[in-house]
């Protein structure tokens, strides 16, 4: 055998995902689609995901005893076959999207199979604001004026 490449499939459990990126940052946003015109900036995040996830599991019961969360490692899905990983799959995500610098609460279910939902909380918006794309153009502005030694030129 010349160039032979051997594998092994990790499987995850479907489960619910919220993502994030963990910068307020006009670029990100911008990557992650030019119409956007606002993000979610989450101001108390175990409240926020603690009322999310009963939002959810009102919806499609939850294994609420295994809700957790994690920094997405950016790499190369396929690795050698004698390789283990303590990174869930779930938190595994290629190299071209490392700018997103994401976090992701997984939210497991109780059962085995799960659809898409939609759920509304009034709770959680206690715990979180939409920032404008002007109030974060504003943000990247501050933020790379103090990296400078002379702000404002």
């Amino acid at each position: 055998m010349v160039n032979c490449q051997f594998s092994k499939k990790i499987y995850s459990q479907d489960m619910f995902l919220f993502c994030g990126s963990c910068e307020l940052d006009l670029e990100i946003m911008d990557r992650l689609s030019p119409e956007y015109n606002c993000v979610l900036k989450i101001l108390r995040p175990i409240e926020f995901i603690n009322v999310l996830a009963q939002a959810i599991h009102n919806v499609s019961p939850l294994d609420l005893n295994n809700v957790y969360f994690g920094h997405c490692q950016y790499a190369d899905r396929v690795i050698h076959y004698s390789q283990d990983t303590d990174v869930p799959p779930a938190l595994i995500k290629d190299t071209k999207y490392a700018y997103q610098k994401e976090l992701r609460f997984m939210l497991t279910p109780e059962t085995d199979s799960i659809n898409p939902i939609e759920v509304t909380s009034v709770e959680a918006s206690k715990y979180c604001k939409f920032v404008s794309a002007a109030e974060l153009a504003d943000v990247t502005k501050r933020r790379l004026n103090s990296y400078r030694l002379n702000p404002g030129e």
